[in-house]
């Protein structure tokens, strides 16, 4: 009986060594939106965005991305596709969160042109 007592004892201990985080345990943040080209507001498609936090999204046909992140986390995301000049967007992920990311066109009369160097 006095194992027993013990054994019980033990179990009981070790049910109490769980993570002591209860600050939003298990919770997470959906960051949505469209990659859009700045002038025209057009959704571009197939622009590679990733994250510090390591996660990696192409955008789909309408330019529309997501991704789902701890709450709590501060992220940035990169947006990058061929002929277009990259950006960056970030913030905090707590809740629900909509950020379009915009583009613009390496060939836009908006950007800079340098000539005779």
């Amino acid at each position: 009986m006095k194992k027993f007592i013990i054994f019980f004892l033990f179990i009981i201990l070790l049910a109490g060594c769980g993570s002591d985080d209860t600050s939003n345990p298990g919770t997470t943040s959906v960051v949505s939106g469209k990659v859009l080209e700045k002038s025209t507001q057009n959704p571009i498609s197939g622009v590679l965005l990733t994250t510090n936090l390591g996660a990696s999204v192409t955008s789909d046909s309408e330019g529309n991305f997501s991704f789902t992140f701890k709450s709590d986390s501060n992220y940035i995301i990169s947006a990058s596709k061929d002929d277009y000049k990259g950006s960056l967007a970030g913030g905090f992920a707590s809740g629900t969160i909509n950020h379009n990311i915009y583009l613009t066109s390496v060939d836009s009369p908006d950007l800079p042109v340098v000539e005779n160097i």
